[in-house]
């Protein structure tokens, strides 16, 4: 296992320093991933919460509880993990604020927050269209976390999965406990 996390960081700094790399020929994209990333906050699902309270389906407690459950399980994992983020290991510039660098990077909590968010909102609609749109927008949170080089592209994708399955877990198991016998 060991070999397998160490493979998985030399990819991540081999991906940051990479790009990072790039990034003076692009100044404008640690810009856009700053405002895309604003998406991913946690007072963006608050907000969503909020609109989807109201709707007389939406399963409100149990998606409270696994949205907090889900933020609770990404602080344990950043607090007992404790990966420096890739512009606290000097890899890059720090033009961001400095504020940051006192987070741990592993998992991702704004990818978590995108994909819970998107779980959220997938939830609600009937449509394909506005479904993939989703689902696009929340990767699109997720990539901009490590296009604004403050993650790991594994932070980001850990952060997404643990997003998903908070929601699934305890959210969406109403429809499947009526069921006809």
């Amino acid at each position: 296992m060991t070999d397998f996390i160490e493979w998985i960081n030399h990819l991540d700094k081999f991906y940051i320093l990479s790009f990072a790399a790039n990034l003076n020929d692009a100044p404008y994209i640690k810009e856009i991933s700053f405002y895309i990333s604003l998406m991913g906050r946690g007072e963006f699902a608050i907000i969503i919460w909020l609109l989807l309270k109201n709707d007389s389906r939406f399963p409100k407690k149990k998606v409270l509880v696994s949205g907090l459950l889900t933020m609770g399980i990404i602080k344990t994992m950043k607090l007992y993990i404790q990966r420096p983020r890739p512009l606290g290991e000097g890899l890059v510039n720090p033009d961001m604020c400095s504020e940051i660098l006192k987070f741990e990077s592993f998992p991702s909590g704004h990818s978590a927050t995108a994909a819970f968010i998107a779980c959220m909102l997938i939830s609600k609609t009937n449509s394909d269209i506005l479904k993939v749109l989703i689902v696009l927008a929340s990767i699109l949170v997720a990539a901009s976390r490590f296009t604004g080089l403050v993650h790991y592209p594994s932070d980001c994708l850990v952060g997404y999965f643990i997003g998903i399955i908070g929601f699934y877990l305890i959210a969406l198991p109403e429809k499947s406990s009526k069921r006809k016998v």
